[in-house]
């Protein structure tokens, strides 16, 4: 059986994700089950210059009344590109949350930021810069809120294809876990491409055939995963001595 993508991003993100994929991939089936769900909050912005670790952020900044046009700090490229767009002047860090602080800390920048985040973020950068003497508040501006596996998506895993499944966050890998783990039916072969350490730690004990971390935290570094990915659960479909 020829292998299976299963997206579980927000769909504003899992959209461009998916026809970067069939750009990169070809004829591929992808299967959209979004586990997290973004409602947008109202939210009262400091002054300060911008840290945003999502576009996601940027988006709910905007929608919250903020001013795009001076300069801010971005986590990687696609937020970095995102935050462009929106007006500001951006600079990215090309990495994780560890690279981002380490950039703002060699920048010498002082005076007051501003972390644009969602309720649920893996790292507090607003105390770790504070604590390096970079004054830095916190502006929540969305939420993700968890749901369900999708009808589809259930079916998938109850099937004997090969589910490719890439992960983002430790948030949405603990929600899958949760999902998959009350459903004993559950029992396609998983092959597991996780954004970074986090999200592979998230995971516990799964059982999957394969389980890859990105090269590099971002949507290349995801996309190549899930090629090797499908590269091993398509060698593993035609039996020993494929190559």
């Amino acid at each position: 059986m020829k292998p299976v993508i299963l997206l579980t991003r927000p769909d504003t993100a899992a959209r461009p994700f998916a026809d970067a994929l069939r750009a990169q991939l070809g004829a591929v089936r992808i299967v959209q089950s979004p586990l997290l769900r973004i409602e947008w909050l109202a939210a009262d912005l400091p002054g300060g210059v911008p840290i945003f670790t999502s576009p996601r952020a940027v988006e709910g900044f905007v929608r919250a009344g903020g001013d795009a046009g001076g300069g801010c700090w971005c986590v990687g490229d696609a937020t970095a590109r995102a935050a462009t767009e929106a007006g500001f002047t951006a600079r990215s860090a090309s990495g994780d949350a560890r690279a981002l602080v380490a950039a703002i800390l060699e920048s010498g920048e002082a005076g007051l930021f501003v972390h644009v985040r969602g309720r649920h973020a893996i790292a507090d950068l607003a105390a770790i810069l504070s604590d390096a003497g970079r004054e830095t508040r916190s502006a929540v501006v969305y939420d993700q809120v968890t749901q369900p596996l999708t009808p589809e998506a259930r079916s998938l895993l109850h099937g004997k294809a090969p589910v490719v499944l890439p992960l983002f966050s430790p948030r949405t890998a603990r929600q899958f876990v949760k999902e998959y783990r009350a459903d004993p039916a559950m029992r396609a072969p998983l092959f597991i491409a996780a954004m970074s350490a986090a999200v592979r730690d998230a995971l516990g004990d799964i059982d999957a055939r394969a389980l890859s971390i990105a090269a590099h935290p971002d949507a290349q570094g995801m996309r190549d995963a899930v090629q090797g990915l499908i590269d091993a659960a398509r060698r593993l479909e035609a039996g020993p001595g494929h190559k």
